[in-house]
């Protein structure tokens, strides 16, 4: 009889550990983000801290006080074991703050698998923690039956969204939470029949002794486990959440916020370095050709601008934290040759934006951003001297016969970077330039390689002390005729800012996906001897690029520093003036896509900086007070109300019964105290409440007196009794008050505490 009372008690509480094991269980799908499963560790921990909780409290304290002890211990296991927070500082809970809130933003945009820092462990590490709070306390304080497994089963789908279409790994983490939850199931559906059969096990006088029977759960319960697991493993493959290519990828829907990098534009600061009389060391690299036939390297980049706005060329980089692989982006073009660069910044460098050849395939360094679209590599925090890094990047080698033979139209990716805005107009200057019959060639290529020689001739002159700028009024000036009589001025003289961005609108004007380039001239012999380079700020440089479609960006360079500082006009033949744009131009009063044009962008101007705002905080902690606090008191009352009436003995059943309609009593604005007697409720309940209510409280009278004056327990039928009672008085309630009394009942928490 012992045995069988201590198996019951115990298989009470194998439910809460089984519980406990889904919810590190749910988290399983997170094994394809990161690179090794140290995750888990502390998802189980986080698991286990919810447990002790409830163990500790549930039962003995109001679920509020419960939930406030949790909340403290998950805080405190995040800061001290999560983060290995020492001594605790404000600057640290801001940043542990910032990591765990934004701990989801960064595993949708973190470039996998990913490490396991403390900012992404927090993410499995609070599922972990709600499915195993809630589904205990849910174990504990009521008797539902499947609900308990839902809080589990919830964190796992979470999982799942947040991982996409990375691998589960195996039918192992699906079939244990089929089974673990069967088992949940089972355990509760017998628990009351367990509790049942103890009592009729009592023995009696001159009865038989009872005879042995197995529960349930065993005769039924273990066969369909053992179904269920045999099925799990021979079918788990099969089901749709371990089928990878089933799933849809929140990852690839997710647009993160782009994080503000730089105040102004990297192509804003060529003229300053290109004037910088010092001249400092701004970074040294070594760069290694991990192939046969590698191409020539006389620059390396810094960043690609793709957005253009009439006055500042800007980008709207997607950036993503480096994990131990980069994100693929848009396929390099064969053939392409793998090249190794090792960069050490010197303290001349001001950019957040770091050099590197293009199509970055890994980068191997601390705190770095990536960008897959355009393989912008940025240092989250800003550059300081001696920060090293190295990057592997798959260099392209061109060939003219295959960009002469490029197939018409472009690419959809990138199809919106052939738009000029619409809320300027082109001036007539660029459109007369781009319009000459030199450049009329029987293939766009062969066009750009006409406009790009004409640059590089000395129809254009070369000067870094000209007016520094690349909107179109700048541009208007560059491309106007060069100086003449009528014109002392004259134009087409600048640096490689105003030829970058000049012939990356000429591209646009033809139809065709431009973007400006920022980065630094390269020595192409120190280059290929693979010594270590000492770049300086008077090497940086600009250059654009075109994309052709099926094949990528190619670069074209119209810069001679070779030039003099004054312009040759050429023949005036050449020159056709145009007073609007031809009808074989592509129409530029086209409406750019709001992602492509940007208002404040990662590379604006200056001006942003003062519409950066803090995040205030109070508004959302008043949010949770005003809509989330309330919803608390309700399911806590709730739970509480089906504790009274389902969990004890007959007896504390009816006194729960009573003391569920004081608490509702004082809710509405009736009097009470915890030594009054039934007759003293119903006397004080009258002038407030009515006579109805009253009236049914008054029902309470007899039962109470039965119960607690009466040896033995009360049948089953009082305890039917005193509830119904209590539910008159609650169906009383509401026809004698209005019903802003009755919302501010409901509400109402101080039921959840001790009356004095």
């Amino acid at each position: 009889m012992h045995m069988l009372r201590r198996t019951v008690e115990f298989f009470f509480h194998l439910d809460r550990l089984i519980l406990v094991g889904l919810a590190v269980v749910a988290t399983a799908p997170f094994t394809g983000l990161f690179a090794s499963a140290v995750f888990l560790a502390y998802a189980a921990g986080a698991a286990v801290v919810a447990l002790v909780v409830a163990a500790l409290f549930s039962g003995r304290v109001p679920f509020v006080v419960t939930l406030v002890a949790a909340v403290v211990a998950l805080v405190a296991y995040i800061v001290f074991v999560v983060f290995h927070a020492g001594a605790l500082v404000t600057s640290d809970l801001n940043d542990i703050w910032s990591g765990v809130s934004g701990s989801w933003n960064e595993m949708l945009s973190t470039s996998l698998p990913a490490v396991s820092s403390p900012t992404l462990v927090s993410l499995p590490v609070l599922l972990a923690w709600a499915a195993s709070f809630i589904g205990v306390e849910l174990a504990a304080r009521t008797r539902l039956i499947t609900a308990v497994v839902v809080p589990s089963i919830a964190a796992f789908v979470v999982a799942l969204l947040l991982t996409g279409q990375r691998p589960v790994g195996s039918p192992i983490a699906p079939v244990l939470l089929l089974v673990g939850a069967l088992a949940v199931v089972l355990i509760r559906m017998n628990a009351a029949s367990a509790t049942a059969a103890t009592s009729a096990a009592r023995p009696t006088v001159g009865s038989d002794p009872p005879r042995s029977r197995v529960p349930t759960y065993v005769r039924v319960g273990v066969p369909l486990l053992l179904v269920v697991t045999a099925l799990g493993v021979f079918a788990g493959d099969r089901l749709p959440v371990v089928q990878d290519d089933q799933r849809a990828d929140l990852r690839e829907r997710y647009q993160p916020p782009v994080d503000q990098v730089d105040g102004i534009s990297p192509l804003a600061q060529v003229s300053a370095g290109l004037n910088n009389d010092a001249n400092p060391l701004v970074f040294k690299v070594t760069v290694t050709a991990n192939g046969a036939d590698a191409p020539p390297i006389d620059r390396i980049r810094i960043a690609a601008l793709e957005h253009y706005d009439g006055a500042v060329w800007g980008t709207g980089a997607q950036l993503t934290k480096v994990g131990t692989e980069l994100p693929t982006g848009p396929p390099a073009p064969a053939p392409t040759t793998s090249m190794s660069q090792a960069v050490t910044l010197a303290g001349g460098y001001r950019s957040s934006f770091l050099p590197a050849l293009d199509r970055p395939t890994s980068v191997d360094g601390e705190g770095l951003l990536f960008d897959r679209q355009s393989g912008m590599v940025v240092i989250d925090g800003g550059p300081y001297a001696g920060f090293r890094y190295q990057v592997t990047s798959a260099v392209p080698r061109y060939d003219d016969a295959t960009l002469k033979a490029a197939p018409n139209g472009n690419d959809p990716l990138v199809a919106d970077l052939a738009l000029l805005p619409t809320t300027a107009i082109v001036p007539t200057e660029i459109t007369t330039y781009a319009q000459q019959p030199d450049f009329a060639k029987a293939t766009p290529f062969e066009s750009l390689k006409a406009i790009e020689a004409d640059m590089k001739s000395n129809h254009f002159g070369y000067d870094t002390k000209g007016t520094p700028g690349h909107s179109y009024g700048v541009l208007r000036t560059f491309l106007r005729a060069p100086a003449g009589e009528n014109d002392p001025a004259g134009g087409r003289v600048g640096d490689s800012e105003q030829f970058a961005a000049a012939f990356a609108v000429i591209a646009r004007l033809k139809g065709l996906p431009s973007r400006v380039v920022v980065g630094y001239r390269l020595d192409p012999a120190l280059v290929a001897s693979g010594a270590e380079i000492d770049v300086r700020a008077q090497d940086v440089h600009a250059w654009s690029e075109v994309n052709f479609k099926g094949i990528g960006w190619v670069p074209f360079d119209g810069t001679n520093p070779q030039n003099p500082k004054t312009a040759t006009a050429p023949p005036q033949s050449t020159i056709v003036p145009v007073t609007s744009p031809p009808s074989s131009l592509p129409q530029t009063a086209r409406k750019v896509p709001a992602a492509a044009a940007p208002t404040c962008d990662v590379v604006a101007n200056a001006n942003c900086l003062a519409d950066e705002t803090e995040v205030v905080w109070w508004p959302l902690l008043l949010l949770l007070v005003v809509f989330v606090a309330p919803i608390v008191v309700v399911i806590a009352k709730m739970v509480r109300r089906r504790l009274r009436r389902t969990r004890g003995t007959p007896a504390r059943r009816v006194v729960g019964a009573w003391r569920e309609t004081m608490d509702r009593l004082r809710t509405h604005g009736v009097p009470t105290s915890r030594s009054m007697t039934t007759a003293e409720l119903v006397e004080s309940c009258t002038p407030v409440a009515g006579a109805e209510p009253a009236s049914r409280l008054a029902e309470l009278g007899p039962v109470i007196d039965s119960t607690l004056y009466r040896e033995e327990e009360p049948s089953d039928v009082l305890v039917e009794r005193a509830w119904d009672a209590e539910a008159g008085v609650k169906e009383a309630l509401k026809g004698q008050t209005g019903i802003i009394k009755r919302i501010r009942a409901v509400f109402d928490p101080r039921p959840l505490f001790p009356q004095r």
